[in-house]
């Protein structure tokens, strides 16, 4: 028989990992990109949009943003949890999170197919 602690652990402990991981990732692009437009800097429209139009770079800015939206998910998920009493509120100030992470998720998956249709 499970116990409810050991449950409980495991889901931390998988939250702790998402978290970890996309903040190393994040972190890695973010340095990246700012060294890689430091050494090759984009004065033009579009040199920004022959950058964007890689397959590469598409890739890798869409894992960013599934990372931010994860790591966004989840540590403000926890501080609801933590402050936030009436359920009623928690609920709300949830969805209405979960709302937004979801419109912006739409919206980058949007601009990324629309530079490949170009």
């Amino acid at each position: 028989m499970k116990s409810a602690v050991a449950g409980t652990s495991r889901g931390g402990l998988g939250e702790w990992l998402v978290l970890r991981l996309s903040a190393v990732y994040m972190g890695g692009f973010a340095i990246f990109t700012a060294a890689y437009f430091t050494r090759y800097p984009v004065h033009d429209y579009q040199a920004w949009m022959h950058w964007f139009a890689s397959g590469y770079t598409r890739l890798a800015l869409a894992v960013f943003f599934v990372s931010l939206i994860a790591h966004a998910w989840i540590g403000m998920r926890s501080v609801y949890m933590d402050y936030l009493e009436p359920f009623w509120v928690r609920f709300t100030v949830m969805i209405m999170t979960l709302l937004g992470l979801l419109a912006l998720g739409i919206w980058v998956a949007q601009l990324l197919l629309q530079v490949e249709s170009r």
